[in-house]
């Protein structure tokens, strides 16, 4: 009886303690498995976070690549070739094409397929067409200038943005045209042909009316002769001897209809002899002597931020930076003989004539070059004779 009743308290301790143990195991698991669920979240919010971030530069990446790809649909092709090796600002972007497409029509689709940042200016190189054209940012608006190319300047930021101003439009960045300068030029064109129109009408009238003078004074005598028959030989002499005469000398007071032009001035030699020493000056005691020619400004396109400043005349260039109103010749360039440098050396002066007064020059690709400090004299020549003159100095 008591081994029985022993061998029951063991069973029931056992059964017991089977019981406390797999209570024990089910809470751990309960709590693994809450710590895997709060894992699993934790996990997920980590990986939102990146995917967010990115999201925008996949979207940038997307406009780029629809941009360029818009670009080629149009037979536009771009070689970018990014900064500017002697840029010190740090905002230069020079890119290559060959396009015959009008730089206004795939402006917008460039800035988005190649501008990093919006304080950038780049430069767009087509010697197709001879245009170098600066775009720039504004708000949201792009400023598009189209100059006319100048050799080399695409390897050089002091020459960059130097060429005339042929266009300078302002579109946004839906492609609309917002303002243009040609419009400006087309208006003034037609005010000035509308006088020239009424003056050749006047002339035209006074023509008539001094035509319909000359008519009746010729048949004014005719009366006279049927009625006069003593000397009918006489009437026919007199019309033959005043008409004549009429109208030779009224003729040449009218015929030069208009005022002699003022072509002819250029021909004179101007009291200017130019040198390296007129670089890094105010061009004032210059402009006093031969004027100020036509100018053109390309406002912030120089390497220093300051605005370009160009001074063109017959056969003559000269190339200014402009900073707090006041500007500094930084290029001459000459391609007429009727201006001459010290040594009285011109264009068509031979290649003889420069080396003896310019001795110190030496050849470079074809050109004879001078150097003084910072400032460079370049001679280009066709065949023997001097084809063009150019003075340079870096713009800091």
């Amino acid at each position: 009886m008591k081994t029985k009743l022993a061998l029951i308290t063991a069973i029931t301790a056992v059964m017991a303690l089977s019981a406390y143990s797999c209570g024990k195991v089910e809470s751990t698991e309960k709590k693994v498995d809450i710590d895997i669920s709060r894992s699993d979240s934790s996990t997920r919010e980590s990986e939102t976070e990146p995917a967010s971030e990115t999201t925008s530069a996949k979207s940038q990446d997307s406009d780029r690549s629809s941009a360029k790809d818009n670009l080629r649909s149009k037979g536009i092709g771009i070689e970018f070739k990014g900064e500017m090796k002697d840029d010190t600002t740090g905002k230069l972007r020079l890119a290559l094409t060959a396009t015959k497409v009008d730089v206004i029509e795939y402006a917008v689709d460039y800035y988005k397929a190649y501008f990093e940042s919006d304080d950038e200016i780049h430069a767009i190189v087509n010697k197709n067409s001879g245009t170098t054209t600066c775009i720039s940012k504004s708000g949201d608006t792009l400023s598009v200038k189209v100059h006319k190319y100048v050799e080399g300047e695409e390897e050089d930021t002091l020459k960059l943005f130097s060429g005339t101003v042929m266009k300078e439009e302002t579109i946004g960045l839906d492609g609309s045209l917002i303002s243009s300068n040609e419009t400006a030029v087309q208006q003034t064109s037609a005010q000035t042909t509308q006088p020239a129109t009424s003056a050749s009408t006047g002339s035209a009238g006074n023509n008539n009316n001094n035509n319909n003078n000359n008519n009746n004074k010729n048949t004014a005598p005719e009366t006279p002769v049927q009625q006069t028959t003593e000397a009918p030989t006489e009437a026919p002499t007199e019309e033959v001897t005043e008409a004549p005469t009429e109208e030779v000398t009224e003729a040449p007071t009218e015929i030069p209809t208009e005022p002699p032009t003022e072509a002819p001035a250029p021909t004179e030699q101007p009291n200017w002899t130019f040198s390296l020493n007129d670089l890094n000056t105010n061009p004032a005691d210059m402009f006093n002597i031969i004027g100020q020619g036509q100018a053109d400004t390309a406002p912030g396109c120089l390497a220093n931020g300051a605005d370009s400043v160009v001074h063109s005349y017959d056969g003559l260039r000269i190339e200014c930076y402009s900073l707090n109103g006041s500007e500094t010749v930084y290029g001459i360039t000459i391609t007429d003989s009727r201006w001459e440098i010290l040594g009285n050396v011109k264009v068509g002066s031979t290649r003889a004539e420069i080396e003896s007064v310019y001795s110190e020059g030496e050849e470079e690709n074809g050109k004879y070059v001078c150097k003084m400090g910072n400032s460079v004299l370049t001679f280009s020549f066709a065949g023997d004779a001097v084809s063009s003159i150019d003075f340079y100095m870096p713009v800091n």
